[in-house]
């Protein structure tokens, strides 16, 4: 496959072509080598996801664990958050009873000490009366009955009412 060289002559612009022979054996090495790259290439690439979906695996177990553990402790927690809450309520409750039940007591006490005022102003009343009484010729019959009415109306109340404050206790 020798062919003599090209020749140049001065009036022509352009060297005949020389042809070459095929190239056929240089392209099936490339291809040979491209096809061997692509076959590593692609082991090293299914190795590599193999890896990487066995390291994935094992962080999902991992977090499916930790998932699982929390879930355990939440309801846990929220099993005692539930109970303190009841707790709660009921010592809410009691101390509520126990404002009120107070607070009844000195409603109920200050009651009592009005009507004892008033048991005194009717016992002072009845004393005055009984003065009255005494200096009666300074006054007049209708005046004293008048008095006396008065007194005993009086007294008749805060008696009523001390015995409704008594059965209300």
């Amino acid at each position: 496959m020798n062919e003599p060289p090209v020749e140049w002559r001065f009036d022509d612009y352009t060297p005949t072509p020389r042809i070459l022979p095929p190239r056929r054996a240089s392209w099936r090495r490339a291809r040979s080598a491209l096809a061997i790259v692509a076959i590593v290439g692609l082991a090293a690439l299914s190795a590599y996801l193999w890896s990487v979906n066995g390291t994935w695996v094992r962080q999902n177990e991992t977090l499916r664990e930790s998932a699982s553990s929390l879930g355990a402790q939440l309801a846990q927690a929220s099993a005692d958050a539930l109970a303190a809450q009841s707790e709660l309520d009921d010592a809410t409750a009691r101390i509520r009873s126990l404002v009120n039940d107070e607070a009844q007591a000195g409603d109920k006490a200050l009651v009592l000490t009005d009507v004892g005022a008033k048991l005194v102003e009717c016992a002072d009343a009845r004393a005055q009366h009984i003065r009255y009484l005494n200096s009666a010729s300074r006054y007049t019959a209708a005046s004293l009955t008048a008095n006396e009415a008065a007194v005993n109306e009086f007294c008749t109340s805060v008696i009523a009412a001390y015995v409704d404050a008594v059965a209300s206790t």
